[in-house]
């Protein structure tokens, strides 16, 4: 590891969403018992799960895991008002070695991917004092240098606003994601599905997958956190677009290893997804369209169209027609706020790529 080994490292608060699925969080977070950095929180937020995960989790940990020697983990719980307000507790585990110290947090009702990891960066912001923020998805484990390969990476130039892990398929021998692209017919996850072999270069890329992204504490306070209108699917590509016209930079990380199973904890590319799940695919992407893309998009005009329709089919079905029609408006909004700014411009000449994905969204069933 060379001179990423046990210097002085600044703070790092580590947010892991989970929603029924404390059998994930549980390795997730043994994966990280040896994780070779010094100082830094894991904040578990529980998105009012059905399954038991709350008390499953922090069972498994007050028990402790490693040597018994060491005892057994500390965990501080915090309800979702409690956590907004700054907590209360921190000065029972400071003093603790990071591996040891667990915080919970738990939500009266489901926030989706972005309400939910909000809470928890919000009440890291606002309690912890770090300088960068972790999210990592709960159906990950990790490396045990990924950490430091992270912060290494983002502390070379503080203009760098996020960085993200090299994902990878569970056995290793596949790329889950290099990081986020820009296609003619929208967002999409580089690499998916590709053979690994041991060998991929750093690179820029448009912003970070959030299923394993470090991000600069200051940079989030600048541009806010995942916008909750989304609740899930392409909430960090939004963030990635602030990002990106706030000035900032993002690049990925090949010697940050995390293996992702991809889908567990969201619902999104299993064989047949909800109503529920196309329903935000589709809206997510014409917002995503709408607030970002250049008027081109409309070179796609007739997927726009036809997307559009299903959008407010599924909204009817889904009694959400009110508040689409309400979030289609504000994302006219932000677009109309971003047509002088040169910056846009330029972000939409130099990333977005003029043809299309290999996987696009495709034309869902009948709602």
């Amino acid at each position: 590891m060379g001179n990423a080994r046990m210097m002085e490292q600044p703070r790092v608060a580590i947010v892991i969403l989970n929603w029924n699925g404390w059998s994930d969080t549980n390795k997730c977070l043994e994966s990280m018992y040896n994780l070779k950095y010094k100082d830094y929180y894991i904040v578990i937020v529980d998105n009012d799960s059905a399954d038991d995960s709350y008390r499953k989790i922090k069972d498994h940990f007050e028990r402790g895991i490693g040597p018994s020697s060491e005892g057994p983990t500390k965990i501080l719980e915090y309800t979702k008002e409690v956590a907004e307000l700054g907590g209360s507790k921190e000065n029972e585990i400071t003093h603790l070695p990071s591996n040891k110290r667990l915080i919970m947090i738990k939500n009266d009702r489901n926030l989706g991917f972005a309400g939910g990891n909000n809470v928890g960066i919000e009440y890291a912001l606002k309690t912890l004092d770090p300088k960068y923020i972790l999210l990592l998805n709960n159906d990950t484990f990790v490396d045990q240098f990924f950490l430091a390969k992270l912060v290494e990476a983002i502390e070379v130039d503080e203009k760098i606003g996020s960085v993200q892990s090299l994902l990878l398929k569970p056995d290793g021998k596949h790329i889950d994601s290099l990081g986020q692209a820009l296609f003619e017919d929208g967002p999409k996850d580089i690499g998916i599905g590709s053979k690994y072999q041991g060998a991929v270069n750093k690179i820029e890329i448009f912003g970070p997958c959030a299923a394993a992204a470090l991000y600069r504490s200051t940079l989030l306070r600048d541009v806010g956190l995942f916008d909750e209108s989304f609740f899930t699917i392409f909430e960090d590509v939004d963030l990635s677009w602030r990002t990106r016209l706030k000035g900032y930079s993002s690049f990925l990380v090949p010697s940050s290893l995390v293996y992702h199973k991809r889908g567990v904890s969201s619902g999104w590319k299993i064989s047949k997804p909800s109503r529920t799940t196309r329903y935000y695919s589709i809206k997510n992407w014409l917002i995503i369209a709408i607030r970002y893309y250049p008027n081109p998009i409309m070179r796609q005009r007739r997927r726009f169209l036809h997307y559009l329709l299903w959008c407010m089919l599924y909204a009817l079905k889904l009694r959400s027609f009110k508040d689409t029609v309400l979030q289609l408006h504000d994302s006219l909004l932000i677009r109309k706020g971003l047509r002088k700014d040169a910056i846009w411009k330029e972000i939409q000449s130099k990333w977005i790529q003029h043809q299309l994905s290999s996987d696009s969204i495709v034309v869902p069933d009948e709602p």
